[in-house]
């Protein structure tokens, strides 16, 4: 069994669609960073590669994700106010803030990826990037969204899972 769980998070880490992820979290969270504070860098995905000696990525992921949040974002933070009422946008950790964008604009948005493997994902990096506990609230707020959808699909011909 511990064979098969190294397995299962060596072929995560391996994903081109999880590196992808991965790299536009560290993409988006960088451009936060240069719109706060002047002197920091914005990294694009070939310096981050590079820093992450990989070089296979979803390249098309990666665009539309960026892409999707940067032109979504008034959206994206509507929805995590309405599902996250108690944690306005200004008091959430920066990190936490993008991977719910980030979740958020694929569940809406990107009917390519099952919800679960959004959540599963979301949470994944949450528990790189960020904590435990933020891993907890994200999996609450995406859970509790997605449910919403399902409701939704059910209605549709071709429902996600």
């Amino acid at each position: 069994m511990a064979n098969n769980l190294a397995k299962d998070e060596n072929s995560s880490k391996q994903d081109p669609r999880h590196i992808a992820r991965i790299l536009v979290l560290q993409f988006l969270f960088t451009k936060h960073r240069t719109s706060h504070f002047k002197e920091a860098n914005n990294y694009e995905a070939n310096i981050l590669l590079n820093e992450l000696e990989e070089q296979k990525f979803d390249n098309r992921l990666y665009e539309k994700l960026i892409e999707g949040v940067e032109e979504n974002e008034k959206d994206l933070d509507s929805v995590i106010t309405e599902y996250a009422p108690a944690w306005p946008l200004g008091e959430l950790n920066p990190v936490d803030l993008i991977i719910l964008r980030m979740a958020i604009w694929e569940i809406k948005y990107y009917s390519e990826t099952p919800f679960k493997v959004v959540i599963n994902e979301s949470i994944e990096i949450c528990k790189i990037f960020s904590s435990e506990q933020s891993s907890k609230f994200i999996n609450g707020v995406l859970g509790n969204l997605t449910k919403e959808f399902k409701m939704k699909d059910e209605n549709n011909t071709n429902p996600r899972k």
